[in-house]
Order: C-alpha cells, then sequence, then structure tokens
C-alpha cells in the first residue's frame, strides 16, 4: 500500500478516503512524509513546542493545525484527533450563524 510515486499514494489515499468522508473537493494542502525508521519520536522539548503553539494559536481565530505532531502519532490517534477538530469547527460555525 505504500509504493509508488508520490502522487500515486495521494491519488490512492483521496479515493479511498474521499467516499468514506464524503469528501468532494480538492484538498488546499497536500504532503507526503517518509518516516524511514517508523514511528517519528517526540524530542526532548516537545510538550513546551505544543504549548507555544497553543498560545499563538489563540491570536489567529480560525487557523486550526492538526496532525501527528500533534495529540499523538498512532493512526487512531490522528483519526480522533481529526473528528473532535472537526467538530468543533462545525459548531464555531454554528455558533458564528447564529
Amino acid at each position: 500500500a505504500a509504493e509508488g510515486s508520490d502522487q500515486e499514494l495521494l491519488d490512492r489515499v483521496l479515493g479511498d478516503l474521499s467516499p468514506l468522508l464524503g469528501i468532494k473537493g480538492k484538498p488546499e494542502f497536500l504532503r507526503v512524509k517518509y518516516w524511514a525508521r517508523a514511528i517519528p519520536q517526540y524530542e526532548l522539548g516537545y510538550l513546551e513546542l505544543q504549548e507555544k503553539i497553543t498560545q499563538r494559536l489563540t491570536a489567529l481565530p480560525g487557523l486550526s493545525l492538526n496532525g501527528n505532531w500533534r495529540g499523538g502519532i498512532a493512526v487512531g490517534d490522528c483519526l480522533t484527533n481529526g473528528k473532535k477538530l472537526a467538530e468543533r469547527l462545525i459548531e464555531n460555525a454554528r455558533t458564528e450563524e447564529a
């Protein structure tokens, strides 16, 4: 499943996820990252960096960041965090409409 060019991998992922998630448009941003030695490891200072990012995001309403570098590296963590972010964005949009 991980073989092929970057574009082939992106096409495969989008082809798998789009029907499952109801995605109709094209993504604004795509990137392929290879981890040569399996799962990335958080380094010393990671928690402080995360706190700085969180503080800066509060000053930038409307900007949200998510990924395996934030809130867990496992696929399950990423899916859970992505769902939580989507729910938060939907709630924010509803609040703004009211």
